[in-house]
């Protein structure tokens, strides 16, 4: 069955945010398993169960990600369950009555490989920069404070942060909040926390020092994924950002981690 781009994108996302979840709470296997029925209900146009989708869903996987659906199991089958196993697995402790403690943490495991295998499944196929970046980051301003930019981070466990400032992109990292907020005295520290932005980067040798992004080191969405192997050989964790165009390179569409290509 072929299956537009559009669609791939937006079940393997889905599966994205249902593995995060799944990952904040080592019972949380729900989420996942209501992605993959819902999968499953657009791959045979019906509305069943886990066990109606298997033979669907089991051969795009083989046909589009044999790597991990075959050649794994064979090579490394110590470490890698096979898809059809880990889907029947699934299925069967998805029905057990009993979803507590140590079988619904089991139950997480198992559904965060199989979402994991369907992932590569659907992007096997996927060529683009836009296939691949979170869309609508969040970004920085020049004049938020410095508390506030702390508080993103660590609500969203970002490691970086996009900010336009000066007709530049700028990646703010969290070491270099760590470095400008210091470990000194709690007055010094409080008086950073309310400067903006611009102000802390403007305060002299101890400033804040965001990454300068080269123009070089821009995207825009509809580039080819390949072209990104030569840049990514010089990043040392940097995420890569995506623009709306050449025209228009303030407005940020996207980033783009290594996480998101793996």
């Amino acid at each position: 069955m072929e299956i537009d781009n559009d669609i791939k994108i937006n079940f393997r996302d889905q599966l994205r945010v249902a593995r995060a979840s799944a990952l904040r709470d080592s019972e949380s296997f729900q989420e996942i398993l209501f992605v993959i029925e819902r999968f499953g209900s657009f791959l045979t146009k019906g509305l069943e169960g886990l066990g109606s989708y298997e033979r669907e869903i089991e051969e795009l996987v083989n046909g589009n990600s044999p790597h991990l659906a075959k050649m794994f199991p064979d090579e490394l089958r110590v470490w890698h369950t096979p898809f059809n196993e880990l889907y029947v697995l699934v299925r069967k402790a998805r029905n057990d009555a009993l979803h507590q403690g140590a079988v619904a943490r089991n139950l997480t495991k198992h559904a965060l490989k199989l979402a994991l295998i369907l992932e590569e499944a659907l992007t096997e196929s996927l060529m683009t920069v836009s296939d691949y970046m979170v869309k609508n980051p969040i970004c920085a301003f020049h004049w938020q404070p410095i508390s506030f930019i702390r508080q993103q981070m660590l609500e969203n466990s970002f490691s970086y942060l996009p900010v336009f400032i000066s007709g530049k992109w700028r990646l703010i990292s969290d070491i270099d909040i760590a470095l400008y907020l210091g470990f000194g005295s709690n007055n010094s520290r409080k008086k950073r926390y309310v400067k903006t932005v611009q102000e802390a980067m403007s305060d002299g040798l101890d400033g804040l020092k965001p990454y300068e992004v080269s123009n070089e080191h821009l995207f825009y969405g509809n580039e080819n994924i390949e072209k990104l192997e030569e840049v990514l050989k010089k990043f040392r964790g940097q995420p890569i950002l995506v623009v709306a165009s050449a025209e228009s390179p303030q407005r940020l569409v996207g980033i783009l981690t290594a996480f998101d290509l793996l």
